[in-house]
């Protein structure tokens, strides 16, 4: 234990608590960097602050970029609050990602630490999750991990097949039994994802699914009906290249493209340029950039048709909650979506929405042509989708998620 309490001390500068113990503290940690363009921020964001809206002390760590709180929730757009504490751990000496890993951890503890009343430590993290679950007798606080993903299956096909192998699978397997087994609650993105990780891990722990959120729209406006867009990062296993393709029989019509941003952004560039070359697609479509959060709901709201092109994998089926289809939705725009587990618990064909056949070029465009000659049955499903997006504010986030929490108490 000294040597415990050696390493707690040391390395990260202790932080100051105001100790309130009429309150829940709800300690989060993020192992990302603030601000980012990673969508993950953008719900790690929004869910701290609207769980602080809803009077609970909310303390939120994470790696400190260039920005101080203000500039970080003025880059997503984000009111601040009074319950809604940043504490931003700077980078080591050593310029390691576990050491930066190391140092949020020990800002972790330090909080739990600090704070003598109740206390939750809520994370999406699974490293984390693992590791301060051991933990969590000698601190007496209630663990809950938010899944977004099963990772041990769903790596392969995103973004670390190269460096995947048999043995990481199994021990990152063996941390999300863990996890599953022995937190104190968990909170599901989808209804898919609880189903799926029934499939690998006997649950029954209290639970709640909770799908991620957006910020609604207070009107509708009319707006042109000859711009597609899409908004996100550009990873070809998220069916970019199927979207890229599906121009080929859309006339009349551009396609804007909102995203990039990321390191590896020039890989998937160059695919996506192949198809361009390809089939003499470039009259058909504008990249627009990467916009940050907080300019994202102006610049789409332009377009009249929102597409969400995802393949039928592992992700798109059972782990997914997309920022994009709620954006969509939230300001307007008509979805054109693939038709995923997913995407239905949000999404019914033909009444706030059009799906088609995933991974089908030929079928989306299909689904895009409907929606773009036809203005009555595209209004119709704008209408629909707006009405149906104000169940999912990151408020509404922030209420369902308090009321589970408090259900822990």
């Amino acid at each position: 234990m000294d040597i415990l309490e050696a390493w707690l001390s040391n390395s990260v500068p202790s932080c100051r608590l105001k100790v309130k113990k009429e309150f829940v503290i709800v300690i989060y940690p993020a192992n990302t960097t603030l601000p980012t363009p990673r969508a993950n921020t953008i719900q790690i964001l929004n869910t701290a602050r609207e769980l602080a809206a809803q009077g609970t002390d909310v303390h939120l760590v994470a790696r400190k970029a260039h920005a101080n709180p203000e500039e970080i929730l003025a880059y997503y757009g984000i009111a601040p609050h009074e319950n809604l504490h940043f504490h931003l751990v700077p980078a080591p000496l050593i310029k390691l990602a576990k050491a930066h890993e190391s140092m949020v951890l020990k800002k972790t503890w330090q909080l739990l630490r600090k704070h003598t009343g109740e206390k939750i430590l809520f994370t999406r993290d699974h490293l984390f999750a693992s590791l301060l679950l051991k933990m969590r007798k000698l601190m007496k606080f209630k663990l809950v991990y938010e899944a977004h993903t099963l990772f041990s299956v769903t790596a392969k096909e995103t973004y670390m097949p190269i460096a995947w192998n048999e043995q990481k699978e199994k021990r990152i397997q063996k941390r999300e039994k863990y996890i599953f087994e022995n937190a104190d609650g968990i909170v599901y993105i989808s209804s898919s994802l609880k189903k799926f990780v029934a499939q690998y891990f006997d649950v029954k722990l209290p639970s709640e699914v909770i799908h991620d959120g957006t910020h609604v729209a207070q009107t509708l406006r009319p707006r042109p009906s000859n711009l597609i867009c899409y908004s996100g990062q550009f990873y070809l296993w998220k069916g970019v290249a199927t979207l890229m393709e599906s121009l080929r029989w859309i006339d009349h019509a551009k396609l804007q493209m909102f995203g990039g941003g990321y390191s590896t952004v020039h890989d998937d560039m160059r695919e996506m340029q192949k198809i361009i070359d390809q089939y003499q697609l470039a009259s058909k479509l504008e990249f627009r950039g990467f916009l940050p959060p907080s300019e994202i709901a102006r610049a789409i709201s332009d377009c009249s048709i929102g597409v969400l092109p995802l393949p039928n994998n592992v992700i798109g089926n059972h782990c997914n909650s997309p920022l994009k289809l709620f954006d969509y939705m939230a300001n307007g725009l008509t979805v054109v979506a693939s038709d995923l587990l997913t995407v239905r618990e949000l999404i019914e064909h033909g009444k706030n929405g059009h799906l088609v056949e995933p991974g089908n070029a030929r079928s989306l465009a299909e689904g895009i042509n409907a929606v773009l000659n036809n203005q009555t049955y595209r209004q119709s499903l704008a209408q629909s989708a707006f009405e149906t997006v104000k169940s999912y504010s990151w408020q509404k986030r922030g209420e369902r998620l308090n009321t589970f929490l408090a259900s822990l108490r």
